[in-house]
């Protein structure tokens, strides 16, 4: 975005940036509001406990860190995300006692630079109304094949509801990190030290706040590494295994840092409310179990986890009692409907996905974007739909957020194309409408009725001022 409104300004040759950073401060104010309204949270009248939601989804945890931060003065080895912890803690610094509304702060800046993103990547090819609608595409789009809102990921999603900063920082960061990674394996990028240094830097802040793209990365950069040693390209060889060395020495550190990926004997155990151990009931290892179904979750409850839908429940249970009696022809049959339930669920996505692939090899060009996809799209889809580790399987549909991301980002481009070049433009209008219908009409009935049901400007002035406190 910035680099577009700087193209805009040396055109017109007018003067003056105060245009673009004007819009950079409406958009952010309006997602401050956003925010606040989404998870409103009457704090003098509801009882409160470490994961109440005040303005960022399960802001009081996060709080609950950033306190012990700064009255300890020092940051321990934990085994969760907690880069929203270090963001309310620097406030703290600063003399700022309402980290809850400081959390909002951030997660409303992230936001905005990730629509700025956006909007400046279409906005090279298309006009500016067009750039605008594909930009809601993916923040604000639904990736299900389904006019009602479906939950795909944890921290919510589309990525405007999402409710972690860590999450959407992490989503702009992998596509800021392919986007430099792909001349790498084209060969028209030499690694040099300061390469090495910047992979480090995206390690360490992945390790910290969204580990699964240290996996998903790893899992392309092998991939390749195997074609490439195939095709006997050892200069890409080369620098893929100077990168690799880099994300190696980036995870040793981000382990002792502390994170989703630092095991559990060097984890610092802190009694405090909100603390997340990954392993659960004093396991010392790591269990993993097959699970084969999508997380996902429908409506505004927890208890409509897609596992405890009845038919989703019952072909899981046939499922488990045809393969242990080694009637496979039967379990074949329900893992396929379970596998399409699956589609249907990440169908948009995997449409950009396909779309991709199916240009790439018509066009014989941007081959690695579309191999690298699919290779998300795998690892992502194995991770996410097959397996349960210690128990977590809804916390795995994190490794669904790059291929969610990446696929939808493909999408509106080609959406984009189709109707600038006037083609398809009933199908495109179409699609269009479906993806934005499944969220954006619940969401705005949703903060209407908020609105209309609640002392609105008291709750928010109470939010704002809510003063720090162990919950």
């Amino acid at each position: 975005g910035s680099y577009y409104f700087g193209q805009k300004k040396s055109r017109n040759s007018q003067g003056g940036g105060g245009r673009p950073c004007c819009t950079a401060l409406v958009i952010w104010m309006i997602l401050i509001l956003y925010s606040m309204v989404q998870r409103l949270c009457d704090v003098s009248s509801t009882e409160l406990d470490a994961f109440r939601s005040i303005g960022t989804l399960h802001s009081c945890r996060y709080v609950n860190l950033a306190l012990w931060f700064t009255e300890n003065d020092r940051i321990p080895v934990l085994n969760q995300s907690y880069g929203q912890a270090v963001l309310a803690s620097m406030s703290r610094m600063f003399g700022l006692e309402n980290s809850n509304f400081t959390l909002v702060l951030w997660l409303a800046i992230s936001l905005s630079f990730l629509h700025l993103y956006l909007y400046g990547l279409f906005r090279r090819q298309f006009a500016k109304q067009l750039s605008v609608l594909l930009t809601g595409v993916i923040t604000m789009g639904n990736v299900t094949l389904t006019i009602y809102p479906v939950l795909v990921i944890d921290s919510g999603y589309p990525l405007l509801h999402n409710g972690y900063t860590d999450s959407v920082a992490g989503s702009v960061t992998f596509l800021i990190y392919l986007v430099y990674l792909i001349p790498v394996f084209e060969g028209t990028f030499q690694v040099t030290k300061y390469d090495c240094l910047f992979t480090i830097i995206f390690v360490l802040f992945w390790a910290m706040s969204a580990p699964q793209n240290i996996i998903v990365m790893c899992g392309i950069g092998g991939c390749f590494f195997c074609y490439l040693a195939v095709k006997k390209r050892y200069d890409c060889v080369k620098s893929i295994i100077k990168l690799g060395g880099a994300i190696l020495v980036g995870c040793f550190l981000g382990i002792l840092e502390g994170g989703m990926l630092t095991p559990g004997a060097l984890v610092e155990q802190i009694n405090l409310a909100g603390v997340m151990q990954f392993s659960r009931d004093n396991e010392a290892s790591i269990r993993i179990s097959r699970f084969l179904v999508m997380p996902y979750y429908i409506g505004g409850t927890l208890k409509n986890y897609s596992w405890s839908l009845p038919y989703i429940e019952s072909i899981s249970q046939y499922f488990s009692e045809e393969y242990q009696n080694a009637s496979y022809g039967f379990a074949l049959y329900h893992v396929s409907l379970l596998v399409w339930d699956s589609i249907r669920i990440v169908f948009w996505a995997l449409l950009g996905i396909v779309l991709s692939v199916r240009a790439a090899y018509a066009n014989k060009k941007d081959e690695y974007w579309a191999a690298s996809a699919v290779i998300i799209f795998m690892i992502g889809y194995v991770l996410s739909f097959g397996l349960a580790i210690n128990s977590y399987k809804w916390e795995l549909s994190r490794f669904m957020l790059p291929v969610y991301f990446l696929g939808m980002l493909f999408l509106a481009y080609w959406l984009g194309k189709a109707w600038s070049e006037k083609r398809n433009r009933a199908f495109t209008a179409m699609a269009i409408g479906m993806i934005l219908a499944g969220n954006l009409p619940y969401k705005i009935s949703g903060l209407i009725t908020k609105c209309l049901e609640n002392d609105v400007l008291r709750i928010l002035k109470e939010m704002i001022l809510f003063k720090d406190r162990y919950i």
